[in-house]
């Protein structure tokens, strides 16, 4: 919301973006490496500063949460083996999987997820998505610095059972919980790497799937890494995914072509010719396009009217079917359309 009433003026042109993806479904080996392209770098690994949708999908698959999201979107038990809820729905108690182990072999305890929930909410983490803990008591006075950090709703009574109080009831807890931002960190690494920790893969530890290598902070390449800790690893299947950031389409589309890639991202131009081709896969996301006009170097955009008949001059519906030819839907607001229905995370398993 500061976002909107900051610019004070935004033309949505499209609010779901389409997304049309070459993937090659590929048989069983016995190496069982994936190779996959992004079109961005990753921003960072800890979960309490990343803010994009590529660093939170490396998170999702290097660490795990008290409960995972299934193909449904319905969360499931994760590193909550079991999970007690007060009659009045603000008291959440989860039993953590005593199997459970950090990358480094280190236990996961509760102790953990207070430590993690607690550094997301402090303010000095400086933390963008701390909002996303206001349901958690005291969690909002907290953040803004009017309450004592020590008083967040949040405890670990012994390693295995973490105790959760919400301001309020929240039907949807579960499925909030299941996001990497509400991951447990270890202490001991975050502490050892400061403010250094999550900007390289050397400087973090991971609880979920993979391990993520290669990556110093920068570069365009890395590797995500079965890891050989994981309390559930028997259910993962590849040993190796190797992502490369490819921002030109079509030099995506010419390593798909060369099976030098499982998959890759077109563009809408390309679209039209690949339809109806097996490989071709659509998705929505729960993204979009918009046109932000700068009032202070023209003036005339201070002027409602001369916004809204730029607005009006646009053909979303054309814009859609016709220049991005990608899927992508014409908005009905600025809230995506189907928003709860479109979100999208790759945990590749």
């Amino acid at each position: 919301m500061k976002l909107f009433r900051k610019l004070s003026v935004i033309l949505i042109i499209t609010i779901i973006s389409g997304g049309f993806t070459f993937s090659k479904p590929v048989q069983a080996a016995s190496k069982q490496e994936l190779n996959w392209t992004e079109n961005v770098e990753i921003s960072s690994i800890d979960n309490a500063q990343a803010t994009d949708t590529l660093s939170f999908n490396v998170l999702l698959n290097t660490q795990e949460n008290l409960y995972r999201l299934d193909k449904k979107g319905k969360p499931q038990p994760a590193l909550a083996e079991k999970t007690t809820i007060s009659k009045d729905g603000k008291t959440y108690t989860f039993k953590i999987r005593p199997n459970a182990k950090w990358s480094n072999g280190d236990p996961i305890t509760a102790k953990d997820f207070v430590y993690s929930w607690k550094r997301v909410v402090n303010p000095k983490t400086g933390a963008q998505n701390a909002f996303n803990f206001f349901q958690i008591k005291n969690a909002k006075e907290i953040n803004s610095g009017k309450m004592a950090l020590n008083k967040l709703g949040v405890s670990a009574p012994d390693n295995y059972t973490f105790v959760v109080n919400l301001a309020r009831p929240v039907s949807y807890f579960k499925t909030l919980i299941s996001w990497p931002l509400f991951a447990p960190e270890n202490k001991k690494i975050v502490e050892k790497y400061g403010k250094a920790y999550g900007t390289t893969a050397n400087k973090t530890v991971s609880s979920g799937p993979f391990v993520l290598k290669g990556w110093d902070g920068a570069n365009g390449s890395w590797s995500l890494v079965k890891n050989p800790y994981y309390w559930d690893k028997k259910h993962v299947h590849l040993n190796k995914i190797n992502e490369s950031v490819v921002k030109d389409s079509q030099t995506g589309l010419n390593l798909y072509q060369n099976k030098k890639v499982q998959e890759t991202v077109l563009v809408g131009e390309q679209v039209p010719q690949f339809k109806g081709q097996k490989d071709l896969i659509f998705r929505h996301a729960s993204s979009g396009i918009r046109m932000d006009l700068n009032q202070e170097k023209i003036k005339a955009f201070k002027n409602r009217n001369v916004r809204r008949a730029l607005s009006l001059a646009i053909n979303r519906k054309q814009l859609t079917k016709r220049v991005l030819q990608d899927g992508s839907l014409e908005p009905k607001g600025f809230v995506p359309v189907g928003l709860a229905r479109s979100i999208y995370w790759k945990r590749l398993r």
